[in-house]
């Protein structure tokens, strides 16, 4: 099976604010490992796909501490 991509290309994290998405994100993995899964007579369901939740998760936090230290800063510029 190959690797999800991150973030799948239909995640609603794709399109968030940084911050926004962080919240959601750990709520979405707080849902998932609560209730990962239910049975129902024969069948089972399984929510969240945490294989791909945890690793956008460490990308958002890169992004919100890069937006925290006031995103990206030039020393100086050189013109050509």
């Amino acid at each position: 099976m190959a690797a999800p991509e991150i973030p799948p290309v239909d995640s609603p994290f794709a399109t968030l604010d940084p911050r926004s998405a962080l919240a959601a994100i750990n709520m979405a993995i707080l849902k998932a490992e609560t209730n990962q899964r239910y049975a129902i007579g024969d069948r089972e369901i399984i929510r969240g796909d945490l294989r791909w939740m945890y690793p956008e998760r460490a990308r958002l936090e890169k992004q919100v501490a890069a937006l925290n230290a006031g995103g990206i800063r030039f020393r100086r510029v050189v013109p050509c």
